[in-house]
């Protein structure tokens, strides 16, 4: 197992590649782990981005989305592919999986011809993507695992079926990237092939105060000061008893959620609070300009199997702009020591807060920032980008060739036939 810190000076660069990513999360408003990995990993490669398929029942109801593939450009070397929906009950039924998979591959092997794709590195999101790993010609193989699957409250999910996709997945891959210590250590008798790359921060966007003075959002202007505030999905994760308690004991408090609510209960107990604000999704461009008017920046999760193994993005959001973070005892959050206030019970949620709030001077939120820096998405890819081609390299040059029957000369990959790889028209995927 390696742990990602930078660029080691010796490797095979990450250079003029193509990379197919299938996500588990659309690309929209909300910048998650997928689509930030795919962004970087574009900087110097040609990235196609393959969205989740989604039944057309599932589409219909998220705002009856179009059922139709559609592929778009949305940066120089980075494309999106919504893929035609097809049958549901794929985390339930290997059959319809499958099926369903046998599809997807077809409908993105057309797209990477189109695109003039040749012998790409495949990556994959989430344990049902294990029945796409080696049908397409691949060089390589990764699975980014960033969450605890198996514990996910998923109704639509057979939880028997999910484990079996994903210990095949971890024998198929060739690499596996993981994003929190817990999950790591879940990974017995897999480890030699892991590198631990956690979540990090774009802190160009969230860093520079400056950029984000200008007029307050449409939103905050009729809510009053002081705002604590928490940005990201709110879902089943989200301890919506412990910010209810919050907000009763400090009436004079603004508590501000800003984010899509996935759970509906959870949505009851928080819109019985007059003083929660439920803001709602807005584009991830504009979250610096709330989180910079917070003056406190909230990680209020529930202690369960799937947070325990959680690296909250959120929290890199909040120290890159400087604020004080008030969290709940999660692993990933203890690493950053006093630089984060830890609760363990309600009462002590409110009484952090509050301290948070009296906190004076910039000394702190400097430390902060400072701490955000050194866990960039930057370097979170650029640690991807060398495990890969270490990777790579360790097996090309012990086996001379790899599976694919590419081998390593002077630092390039090269077909068996003599050509150097991607020098030659696309071959069919």
């Amino acid at each position: 197992m390696t742990q990602s810190r930078g660029v080691p000076a010796e490797s095979i660069a990450l250079r003029d590649r193509d990379i197919i990513y299938f996500s588990c999360v659309k690309w929209g408003p909300i910048k998650a782990r997928p689509q930030q990995i795919a962004i970087q990993l574009a900087r110097d490669n040609r990235v196609l981005y393959v969205e989740p398929m989604l039944s057309v029942a599932t589409r219909a109801a998220r705002g009856f989305e179009s059922p139709f593939p559609r592929l778009d450009q949305v940066g120089d070397r980075l494309f999106v592919y919504r893929p035609l929906s097809f049958l549901p009950f794929s985390l339930r039924s290997p059959l319809a999986n499958r099926i369903n998979k046998q599809l997807l591959r077809k409908s993105v092997q057309s797209v990477a011809r189109g695109l003039g794709f040749s012998r790409p590195i495949l990556g994959v999101s989430h344990p049902q993507h294990e029945v796409l790993v080696g049908r397409f010609g691949e060089i390589f193989s990764f699975y980014d695992c960033h969450d605890n699957y198996g514990a996910l409250p998923d109704p639509r999910a057979n939880p028997r079926v999910l484990a079996g996709m994903e210990r095949r997945l971890l024998v198929k891959a060739d690499h596996i990237f993981i994003s929190s210590q817990a999950l790591l250590e879940q990974m017995d008798g897999y480890r030699e092939k892991c590198t631990l790359v956690r979540n990090g921060v774009i802190f160009s966007h969230f860093g520079n105060g400056a950029d984000h003075e200008g007029e307050l959002p449409a939103e905050l202007r009729i809510i009053p000061p002081p705002i604590i505030g928490y940005v990201g999905t709110l879902g089943g994760g989200v301890d919506g008893e412990a910010l209810r308690f919050l907000a009763r004991s400090k009436p004079d408090w603004s508590i501000v959620l800003i984010g899509p609510v996935l759970d509906r209960g959870l949505s009851r107990t928080l819109s019985a609070s007059r003083n929660i604000h439920l803001i709602g999704t807005r584009r991830y461009e504009d979250l610096p300009r709330f989180v910079h008017r917070f003056a406190v920046g909230l990680i209020p999760f529930t202690l369960n199997r799937l947070t325990r193994s959680i690296d909250p993005i959120k929290m890199y959001e909040y120290l890159a702009a400087g604020k004080p973070v008030v969290a709940s005892d999660l692993p990933e959050v203890r690493r950053f020591g006093d630089l984060i206030s830890i609760y363990r019970s309600q009462e002590e949620l409110v009484d952090l807060v509050e301290t948070s709030l009296r906190e004076s001077g910039e000394g702190a939120a400097v430390r902060r920032r400072l701490a955000a820096m050194e866990n960039t998405w930057e370097l979170r890819a650029a640690g991807m980008a060398s495990a890969l081609s270490r990777q790579f390299q360790k097996i090309s040059e012990s086996a001379g060739e790899t599976k694919h029957g590419l081998r390593v000369e002077g630092g390039k990959a090269h077909r068996d036939d003599g050509c150097q790889c991607g020098s030659q028209p696309a071959p069919p995927l």
